[in-house]
């Protein structure tokens, strides 16, 4: 199962992370307030850190404050480096780790070369390279596009040096905690090369002019960049074209020192990051050596640029151009962990110098930004004032500014990457990079599945879990929707019933707090699947407030209903919900139903066309199960029979009554088959001793549950998908009916397998002499292909075809009213 959750901050961002996670997942509350301490917050308990550190170590830690810094660093004293934290960023929830990489390597955890391949917040900075004597390590692509360290073990030597040369382990801070900053321009023409301020130009040159060398980031071959030298000022037009892509700085360390013990002045041109590698790979000031840091919001990596280029048929990039790639880089869409947490963004900066584009600087003087570029100067060391005011007389702009005239550019060590980060490096994998930028920063999905995914039943979970599973296998989008959380049984973020969420986190939808909230979807995708169970159980959709009759989607949407049931044989709304329904199923598109019976109540009740699908958990193929059940640490090795019954009763004397009677049957069924019996009974088991032969567990998760199944000579049930993975995974087995939920959904589904003939009343009716009579899983299988053929193709035919729906005035005024409904629940 999932752990319980401990939130890191009593307060509003904990509110909102009590919403994103579930109330019912969250066990308690962490704060420094001591005031705070020994009360509740929402109904959960504050308590100390300090003094249940070691109880804490067995829940999941979220840290969910704004400012999470000295939570960071309280938590890496009390032996915690590696951080979930809640952030809350452009209105949309997201969860990130974080990583104290220098607490670990002062703690000395950090002496082995082969765990740079595993530093998460790498930068990159080829540092680590360009100490190596043997070359053993270079910077290759990972899998999203940037640049790591690649260590080969084979040939090293284990000196360590490269981890020592690490500045994300061991960070240097020397300059200026108090900047000085300008307003500055070149001239005209310079201006006009490089689409910027042209100051760095404008020094570069002046170094090039003393007989200095200067490096910057350069495009080498069709979609490389690399740190390279210049060397005469010709070649100064090559710097204006990699900025903001992540370049390898190759050999280019080495060559600076090598240049700077000759006393040759260098200027060298790189990111923030790289800055910081250069200077603690050479780890000693130098009067000769001039260093600018770009101010950066992030870096894109160089694979994305690669790909961009080469489905676009272009050859580069102008980053002041409008285009879907500089869209994705300025929202933090490319932006990885350690840009979005970058330790050498913040005061004090890397470089004698500190660069970049002065945005928003008309705001403040009108007559500083002529349209054609003006670059924001941080002078952080003595030597970098001294470099700027040589240039002072070639500048047409050189103005001292206030500091905080500078809050539209990156000055800070954290900022929010795009909340649909991960998302969009898990699909720009298998699909075109334009397609994947498209969906993340435009919200989309191919199809919102409205369901029940964390109710607490096995066949309920699996179900969402298997018609998921399925859409991705097809190479659709889907969302995972629930009910709201003002319903009578509230939904959790994610499934409680599996060992570990199998679910894509980002294709989980956040909670809605009210069904009038779901309105919102419709901004999501054009298609919306209402799933299987009980869906349409009027006493259950009362629980749900409603929300499977998918009132709040706008008309011109698709709705289709797949395999969705009744729960009844017979419907058995009151007049009201007879009305609602007749009206909440005339919206939809395409309809089908688990049971024979639900089709009959469409056709005849409400006028609606409809067939008869299988559940969802038919539609995935058996190796996927199998794959679940790898998770599961049972024991199931010996021949037993599986027994799972759900129980019906509420009160406790009848529980214990209930499951008496149960056992009871099954040490029956064990002594006729003379075989163990492996028990799930409920939800709890009452305090009853069972004979040696039967074991009753608990605890068990969905993977367990399968597990069981699969693994077992027999089973009895009277669920109806106990019967489903019965079936599945061809077992012998034998049906009880459930009385309070009815014989239907079971009924009709042995009928569809011919196998009527494996159905009991009750429990106490199965002896154990059924199963000498065994299912031929030839005739069954054959009936099963081609059923689930049937019901595949008729979902993927209604999610190829168009509705064919016209619009009419009164889909237009419900419409408006669902609109209107959301709106002044905003407003509320």
């Amino acid at each position: 199962m999932n752990k319980q959750i401990v939130l890191f901050g009593a307060g509003d961002f904990g509110k909102k992370a009590c919403y994103y996670f579930g109330f019912i997942n969250v066990y308690c509350f962490v704060d420094n307030n001591q005031e705070r301490l020994g009360t509740s917050y929402l109904g959960k308990p504050v308590i100390s850190l300090a003094k249940y550190l070691e109880e804490l170590r067995e829940f999941e830690l979220i840290v969910a404050v704004k400012n999470y810094d000295p939570i960071i660093r309280q938590l890496a004293d009390a032996g915690i480096f590696h951080v979930r934290v809640f952030t809350y960023d452009y209105d949309e929830p997201s969860v990130r780790i974080v990583h104290n990489y220098s607490a670990l390597a002062e703690k000395g955890f950090f002496n082995n070369p082969g765990q740079l391949n595993d530093l998460e917040t790498c930068i990159g900075c080829g540092s680590c390279v360009n100490i190596c004597d043997l070359n053993a390590i270079s910077l290759v692509e990972d899998d999203s596009g940037f640049l790591r360290p690649s260590v080969r073990l084979d040939i090293c030597k284990y000196c360590n040096k490269c981890l020592q040369k690490c500045p994300v382990l061991y960070p240097m801070t020397e300059n200026s905690n108090n900047p000085v900053c300008y307003a500055a321009q070149a001239n005209d023409d310079i201006r006009l090369a490089c689409h910027d301020g042209g100051v760095i130009t404008l020094l570069a040159k002046m170094i090039l002019e003393k007989n200095g060398i200067v490096f910057g980031a350069v495009r080498t071959g069709e979609f490389s960049s690399e740190i390279e030298e210049i060397k005469n000022i010709k070649e100064l037009e090559k710097l204006n074209q990699q900025k903001h892509i992540q370049s390898n700085t190759v050999y280019s360390l080495r060559c600076v020192e090598k240049y700077l013990e000759q006393g040759i002045k260098v200027l060298y041109v790189a990111l923030p990051c790289q800055i910081a590698g250069l200077k603690k790979y050479l780890n000693k000031n130098y009067d000769n050596l001039f260093t600018i840091d770009i101010i950066c919001g992030s870096v894109a990596p160089l694979g994305l640029y690669k790909q961009y280029l080469k489905e676009n048929n272009i050859n580069t990039i102008n980053l002041h151009q409008d285009n879907p790639f500089n869209e994705a880089y300025h929202k933090g869409l490319f932006m990885s962990d350690f840009c979005s947490d970058c330790p050498f963004s913040g005061y004090p900066r890397q470089g004698d110098l500190s660069i970049g584009d002065y945005r928003g600087i008309a705001r403040y003087r009108y007559e500083y930004d002529d349209k054609k570029g003006t670059d924001a100067v941080i002078s952080n060391t003595q030597k970098g004032e001294d470099l700027l005011h040589s240039a002072k007389n070639y500048l047409k702009l050189f103005e001292k500014t206030p500091m905080e005239w500078m809050r539209e550019l990156r000055l800070t060590a954290k900022i929010p990457h795009h909340p649909m980060r991960n998302r969009f490096y898990t699909l720009v994998k298998y699909m075109s990079l334009n397609k994947a930028m498209d969906y993340c920063l435009n919200r989309k999905w191919d199809v919102c599945v409205i369901s029940n995914l964390s109710e607490y039943n096995y066949g309920a979970e699996l179900t969402y879990y298997s018609l998921y599973k399925f859409l991705l296998n097809e190479k659709y989008e889907p969302l995972m929707v629930q009910q709201p959380m003002d319903s009578n049984r509230r939904p959790l973020r994610t499934p409680r019933m599996f060992r570990n969420n199998p679910y894509r986190e980002f294709d989980l939808c956040q909670l809605f707090l009210t069904k009038e909230e779901m309105f919102k979807l419709n901004e999501f995708s054009d298609t919306f699947i209402l799933g299987s169970d009980q869906m349409w159980n009027p006493v259950l959709m009362a629980d749900w407030d409603e929300f499977s009759d998918l009132s709040y989607i706008k008309s011109e949407k698709k709705k289709i209903a797949y395999a969705t049931s009744f729960g009844f044989e017979n419907w058995i709304g009151n007049e009201k919900q007879t009305a609602e329904m007749e009206c909440a199923l005339s919206r939809f598109d395409f309809v089908s139903t688990r049971e024979v019976s639900g089709t009959k109540i469409c056709n005849e009740i409400f006028n609606k066309e409809s067939v008869m699908c299988l559940d969802p958990v038919f539609l995935l193929k058996v190796d996927e199960y199998y794959n679940l059940m790898k998770r599961s640490s049972l024991n199931c090795d010996d021949d037993y029979l599986f027994a799972y019954f759900l129980r019906l009763s509420s009160q406790s004397s009848e529980l214990s009554v209930e499951t008496a009677e149960i056992l009871k049957a099954l040490e029956k069924i064990s002594m006729v088959l003379g075989i163990k019996v492996k028990a799930v009974i409920g939800r709890k088991i009452p305090d009853i001793e069972c004979n040696e032969g039967i074991e009753v567990i608990e605890d068990v998760s969905v993977e367990d549950w399968l597990k069981l199944i699969a693994n077992s000579k027999f089973v009895a049930t009277n669920s109806f998908h106990g019967a489903c993975f019965s079936i599945l995974f061809n077992k012998q087995f034998i049906t009880a009916t459930n009385s309070l939920w009815g014989s239907n959904r079971i009924d009709s589904l042995l009928k569809i397998f011919n196998l009527c003939f494996r159905a009991k009343n009750n429990v106490c009716e199965i002896t154990g002499k059924e199963f000498s009579e065994a299912i031929d899983y030839k005739v069954v299988n054959a009936i099963l292909e081609t059923e689930i053929d049937r019901s595949r193709n008729w979902l993927l035919e209604a999610m190829k075809k168009s509705s064919g729906r016209r619009i009419t005035p009164m889909d237009l005024l419900w419409d408006k009213l669902m609109q209107l409904s959301y709106e002044m629940g905003k407003k509320l």
